[in-house]
């Protein structure tokens, strides 16, 4: 009866560090908005920050998109292929890095969206917005 009792718990104890495993294998990347108003800014500049975790595999691409009502403002992007080490330094795996950049009143409309979006070496991405109203004066 013991080794009953035995080898159930082997089998359970494979089936679980299996499945671990495989959920372990799968991380995907994940952005979080450290800095984004949800009122109105009333200064002329805005600091906008996002935290950036890379999942099991290193993060290969920033892609920042800013739009206004659907329409295409500005855009840019960090690629691992493009020597950033003077802007950006690219999560690596498990890594998270703080990304941000500062939105001026004279260069964007009055209200705007910016749309973040990160892509991994596995092609696993994730993505956040964030809408932006500086005040009427």
């Amino acid at each position: 009866m013991k080794a009953i009792k035995d080898s159930t718990f082997v089998i359970f104890f494979i089936v679980f560090i299996s499945l671990s495993a495989f959920i372990y294998s799968k991380t995907n990347p994940l952005i979080k908005s450290v800095v984004c108003p949800s009122t109105p800014v009333v200064q002329d500049e805005v600091s906008l920050e996002f935290d950036i975790t890379a999942g099991n595999s290193d993060i290969v691409n920033i892609f920042v998109l800013i739009t206004e009502n659907g329409m295409y403002l500005a855009r840019f992007y960090i690629d691992k292929e493009i020597e950033s080490s003077d802007l950006f330094d690219l999560p690596k795996a498990f890594e998270t890095k703080r990304f941000g950049f500062i939105a001026e009143r004279g260069i964007y409309p009055d209200s705007f969206e910016v749309n973040v979006d990160v892509l991994d070496e596995n092609f696993r991405s994730s993505y956040i917005s964030c809408i932006i109203n500086f005040a009427n004066d």
